[in-house]
């Protein structure tokens, strides 16, 4: 090992025996040399295995170290073979799988494994959300019906004022015809009244029956009465038909809100769809089957490479 590993300074060896798998464990300290500034020889393992001919790291998982073992697994299976011993490596070839298949079959399951985890999450959030949402439309029908029952409460109150502004109306025509005199009474006025001389250039005046004078006073107070009572009656109308259109625009907005409501509860229609999709026994199937698919891709890829006899590997 030393004379293999001359920049690996071994310390300590020891051998294992009394266990399944005899086994040796190799301590050492990795030496580096031929540095400019302060020590010329430094520990360092990345360094230390470059000058034993190692490759360098071309990334994170293919690094000095790996490269390092690798060689000395190719050892000491040459060693093995010498010597006619068999090899097997234990916790890396699994079925058919190759140690490069088998490290990316490890990760995908990681990955799977994690991917179904934040699955869980979303999962339970979700049917959180679900809960919520459930809980909101119920109260939407609720809204609903109470809405549905002021609306159908208004327009009632907008028959009962149109109803009324109707007879209303009726008054107030029935007070502007009376209102009129007649073309008799008239012409009986006429007839009875008696034109007196004035004097002084004073104006005109006229002498009338008791009875006609009477009549025309009568008539006046009862035109008076009416005007007020038109007046009135008129006023009451107008505020109706204000009261009506302030109905009719409450009716507009409750309606608008109802048809809010009920577009919100159609959308919320996919909520079943979304708690199948949500299901975590068809998450984990569809997990499954994108690795078997991925597998199935990589399997045909190596079959497709010329076939070449794989050397057994040690620890």
């Amino acid at each position: 090992f030393q004379e293999r590993n001359p920049n690996l300074i071994l310390f300590n060896a020891v051998l294992h025996m009394d266990e399944a798998t005899p086994h040796l464990h190799l301590d050492y300290i990795p030496v580096a040399h031929g540095y400019k500034t302060g020590l010329s020889t430094r520990n360092s393992l990345s360094k230390g295995l470059q000058e034993m001919g190692i490759a360098p790291a071309i990334g994170k998982n293919d690094n000095e170290t790996m490269h390092w073992q690798q060689r000395e697994r190719d050892f000491l299976e040459e060693l093995c073979k010498e010597k006619g011993i068999e090899t097997e490596v234990l916790g890396i070839v699994r079925d058919n799988y190759s140690i490069p298949e088998y490290k990316a079959a490890m990760r995908e399951k990681e990955e799977a494994e994690a991917e179904l985890e934040i699955l869980n999450s979303e999962k339970e959030e979700a049917i959180s959300l679900i809960d919520a949402t459930d809980s909101q439309i119920q109260s939407n029908y609720e809204v609903i019906d109470e809405q549905e029952e002021e609306l159908k409460q208004i327009k009632e109150r907008i028959e009962a004022a149109e109803l009324k502004i109707r007879s209303k109306q009726e008054e107030i025509n029935g007070i502007a015809e009376a209102m009129k005199p007649s073309y008799a009474e008239i012409q009986e006025i006429e007839s009875k009244v008696t034109p007196v001389p004035s004097m002084f250039g004073k104006e005109p005046m006229v002498k009338l029956p008791k009875a006609i004078y009477d009549k025309l006073i009568a008539r006046y107070q009862l035109a008076d009465t009416l005007e007020r009572l038109y007046h009135q009656y008129e006023f009451e109308a107008r505020t109706l038909k204000i009261k009506i259109n302030d109905l009719k625009a409450e009716v507009s907005f409750l309606k608008k809100k109802v048809q809010q409501f009920t577009d919100f509860i159609e959308t919320k229609g996919l909520v079943e769809a979304f708690k199948e999709f949500l299901n975590p026994i068809k998450a984990i199937e569809k997990i499954k089957d994108d690795r078997a698919k991925r597998i199935e891709q990589r399997t045909m890829k190596t079959q497709e490479m010329p076939a070449k006899k794989k050397k057994p590997s040690v620890r």
